[in-house]
């Protein structure tokens, strides 16, 4: 079965996404900081982490999972302004700085806007999951 890794600082949310990714067959554990995330990674597929936490920094998880683990899938989450219908204004983060490009340049393998389409998280995670079986003959 499939591990995900789910990074969010909000219980509540990331326990509503546990139990539609268990639906769909994957073994799930739930992080709430980039330490937990870190203590997390062995026999881990793919993580799933949110940008934007209150208190904590999205882009240092992703940064902190992809010098620990190079070879693993990141699908960040991004519920700060999304591309899609957002004006170039709007798609920027503080300080003039595109939070989703810098997500892909710390690492992530995707960015995905939240809200999310429930598809298109599945594709991406089942992406994730070849690549990964392609690379390393199974799911670690």
């Amino acid at each position: 079965m499939p591990r995900i890794l789910l990074v969010d600082d909000d219980a509540s949310a990331g326990l509503r996404l546990r139990r539609e990714l268990e639906r769909s067959g994957h073994s799930v554990v739930i992080a709430t900081s980039a330490a937990d995330a870190l203590r997390s990674l062995s026999e881990i597929d793919v993580v799933l982490t949110n940008i934007y936490m209150p208190q904590k920094d999205g882009l240092e998880v992703v940064r902190t999972i992809r010098s620990a683990a190079p070879d693993l899938r990141i699908i960040a989450l991004s519920g700060g302004p999304s591309w899609q219908g957002a004006s170039q204004q709007e798609a920027i983060g503080p300080a003039g700085t595109d939070v989703q490009a810098l997500a892909l340049e710390f690492g992530a393998w995707r960015v995905l806007p939240v809200p999310f389409d429930w598809a298109a998280l599945q594709r991406a995670i089942d992406e994730a999951l070849q690549v990964s079986e392609n690379r390393f003959g199974q799911h670690r």
